[in-house]
């Protein structure tokens, strides 16, 4: 959802800000995948900020070729703002990104630490310059295979042979008693 409690801005500011600092010259690419009421303004912002050329909006994609993003993608971000009546409780996309084990930026805010664990970078809410400091950071290949062996261990908190197991034992206890 492209809402403003999602962070969408922070991510936006944060890759315009990357995007200077970044030394590298292989072409960076940012992908939004979504729909919400700041689609629009988000368009506009890039195109103002002379980013369109780095940055593409996806409204709607199959679940299968979402994962094949996560798959070619460096990292997921998600920059989860906590409301007055609102946080993130776990976040789909964290799981699914893991499961393919790809590296998360996303922020502190509600469940987020504990779904993400050791695969990712986590910064403060509202924060788009630790933000872009933790996509510089994933820049170095020693942080980022760090992070990645992150991944391997955290997704399968999420695997689906673990689910599996789990409702399984549910349906052996619901049956034995």
């Amino acid at each position: 959802r492209l809402v403003k409690e999602k962070g969408v801005y922070d991510v936006l500011y944060a890759w315009r800000r990357y995007l200077r600092l970044t030394k590298s010259s292989v072409p960076k690419t940012l992908v939004i995948v979504g729909d919400g009421p700041e689609r629009g303004n988000m368009m506009r912002l890039v195109t103002e900020w002379g980013l369109a050329s780095s940055v593409f909006f996806i409204r709607q994609l199959p679940y299968q070729e979402v994962l094949g993003l996560y798959r070619e993608g460096k990292c997921l971000l998600l920059g989860s703002i906590p409301q007055s009546a609102w946080q993130e409780q776990f976040g789909y996309v964290l799981a699914e990104a893991m499961c393919v084990n790809t590296p998360i930026i996303a922020t502190y805010c509600g469940g987020i630490p504990d779904v993400v664990g050791s695969a990712g970078l986590l910064v403060p809410p509202a924060h788009p310059i630790a933000f872009s400091n933790a996509l510089l950071e994933i820049d170095n290949k020693e942080a980022y295979h760090k992070i990645k062996a992150g991944c391997a261990i955290e997704n399968k908190k999420f695997a689906i042979e673990k689910f599996a197991e789990t409702m399984a034992r549910v349906y052996r206890d619901v049956a034995q008693s």
